[in-house]
């Protein structure tokens, strides 16, 4: 995905911004399949008569065309358990874009751009299903935890929301992940802070802040305990590490 992307989701979940999940509204229904996955062939065909006329201007009907397939593929991959807020992120990022273009190549780049990031996203959720979380309430609250990332959340807060005790759920978590709640939070933060690093220029500090981390030097001491390096010597490695695979690639 291109760092002008990953600018855009930092931006808008560091606002505090929280898309609705399907638990907001209480949706009943079979849970999905999560060996399903997106299929170019059959979800985005777009040749002649293959899908409907949205407008009778040719832009404009592109634009639509475009904001449906944000709408499907993310919605797909929330119903398959993907991670809600890039997926709905990712949809508003392509939406955005859609409204600004102003040709019929810009909305071509801007398509095939969008049907790569869903791709990837969607084998991300499937490599992740592998893994696959049995127990509901420790889905329910890794939804959640996804969801208010950008927050001081904590363990109480994610207990309360699904109805059980603490202590419970933090056991249930540790058998389904190998981590307790409160460990699996932090992971998750560190996790999407490795991401923001490597993939924005935003300041160390307001990654750390945007996280929900209480200080700078808070953020450091857990990021260190977690990956065994400070915010800022991963950053420089990731650049190295970056640059040196441009470098390579550019010399076959």
């Amino acid at each position: 995905m291109k760092k002008e992307l990953y600018d855009f989701i930092f931006d808008l979940r560091a606002s505090g911004f929280m898309h609705h999940t399907r638990d907001d509204f209480s949706i009943p229904g079979k849970a999905p399949d999560p060996s399903m996955s997106l299929d170019p062939e059959n979800n985005f065909r777009v040749g002649a008569g293959e899908r409907g006329i949205l407008s009778a201007n040719i832009l404009r009907d592109l634009k639509y065309f475009i904001v449906g397939c944000c709408f499907s593929a993310s919605s797909y991959l929330v119903e398959h358990g993907g991670n809600a807020e890039y997926a709905y992120s990712v949809s508003d990022y392509f939406i955005n874009r859609a409204d600004k273009a102003a040709s019929a190549e810009e909305y071509q780049e801007i398509f095939r751009e969008m049907i790569d990031t869903f791709m990837e996203l969607d084998e991300n959720r499937r490599s992740e299903s592998e893994h696959g979380i049995r127990n509901r309430s420790v889905r329910r609250a890794m939804q959640y935890i996804q969801q208010h990332l950008y927050s001081r959340i904590s363990a109480a807060e994610v207990a309360e929301y699904t109805g059980l005790d603490q202590s419970y759920l933090s056991t249930l978590f540790a058998g389904e992940t190998g981590a307790t709640l409160k460990r699996y939070i932090l992971m998750q933060k560190i996790e999407e802070s490795k991401t923001m690093l490597a993939q924005t220029g935003r300041e160390i500090r307001q990654i750390g802040e945007a996280l929900g981390f209480s200080s700078a030097p808070h953020f450091t001491k857990i990021f260190r305990q977690f990956t065994g390096m400070t915010p800022s010597e991963y950053r420089r490695e990731s650049v190295f590490s970056e640059n040196h695979h441009m470098k390579s690639g550019q010399s076959r």
